[in-house]
């Protein structure tokens, strides 16, 4: 099978079982995870398919316009408080981003395959709406209307409140600075839980990273075929993967650093684009937070 059949033996598939993560392109097709990963991750910078925000074991959800609705799926892979804020928003479809408490204002922006901001004049300056990723313009318009005449009323009924309303804001403020410290240690927790022990480092220890590298590339059967740079922190190879439409060349892009950037990804793939390769990343750090907004089309893998 050649690539272009490939390529639409996959767009087949995802049409017909989206959204789907790699694991399952990969057992469809013959492929390994990996030369899945890069095959849908090429499909998405082509347009023809949409990747989740949220993640399954790790990896995201690849899925074709009109699917959406299926994203629900996801649910059960979120943390207690987003799913929490999805259920919320789910029966509420549009909600007021300075009426939530802090700890759901904080959940509601984690969940970008569901939250869509919005930004509306209510007659009292501009405020920032979360809206149903589901509601139609016709939808989220209506419902603004109905916000609009809720918030006049309430304008009218405070007004009279008087020294009442500030010990009000008062106790609201102290219960939500409760409720975003309890929140944060939850999130610490889950966070903990997930991290697997691979073994204690020595204080001080510091590990040859060009070896770390090479033992992932030898226990993933990727073939080396030329080291091109190789430095303290930065490491480049060539290397070859066999599958079932041949050998595919893959840039092998490793960086020892403690946070990944968007500039980082950039440029690792417009290496790949000069190579006419595919990119895989591999590093000891994290992606940042506009890293995983606009993460290119490479295969990013983190390493230990």
């Amino acid at each position: 099978m050649d690539i272009i059949a490939l390529r639409e033996k996959i767009v087949r598939f995802v049409q017909l079982n989206g959204p789907v993560i790699p694991s399952k392109v990969a057992k469809e097709t013959g492929l390994s995870v990996m030369l899945a990963s890069a095959m849908l991750s090429e499909l998405v910078a082509r347009k023809i398919f949409l990747i989740s925000y949220g993640k399954i074991g790790g990896s995201p959800v690849y899925y074709c316009k009109g699917q959406e609705p299926k994203l629900e799926m996801l649910y059960n892979y979120l943390p207690p408080r987003e799913k929490e804020a999805l259920m919320l928003l789910k029966e509420k479809k549009l909600v007021k981003d300075k009426e939530l408490g802090p700890v759901y204002r904080a959940a509601v922006r984690e969940i970008k395959d569901f939250a869509v901001p919005i930004e509306a004049d209510t007659g009292n300056g501009t405020e920032i709406f979360w809206s149903w990723h589901l509601n139609s313009k016709q939808e989220v318009s209506d419902r603004l209307e109905v916000l609009k005449a809720n918030e006049a009323t309430t304008i009218e009924l405070v007004e009279d409140k008087g020294a009442k309303q500030g010990e009000l804001k008062d106790y609201v403020d102290e219960k939500a600075n409760e409720e975003k410290l309890q929140y944060n240690k939850q999130r610490v927790l889950e966070k903990v839980k997930k991290t697997k022990i691979i073994g204690k480092r020595v204080k001080g220890e510091r590990e040859d990273f060009l070896n770390v590298v090479e033992e992932y590339l030898a226990n993933n059967n990727i073939e080396i075929l030329e080291r091109k740079s190789i430095k303290k922190r930065d490491v480049e190879i060539l290397a070859n993967i066999k599958s079932q439409v041949g050998e595919l060349r893959f840039l092998v892009i490793a960086k020892d650093k403690k946070r990944i950037n968007e500039a980082d990804l950039s440029l690792a793939y417009d290496k790949g684009q000069r190579d006419k390769s595919f990119v895989l990343f591999l590093t000891n750090g994290e992606l940042t937070k506009k890293g995983r907004e606009n993460l290119k089309p490479i295969i990013f893998r983190r390493i230990e």
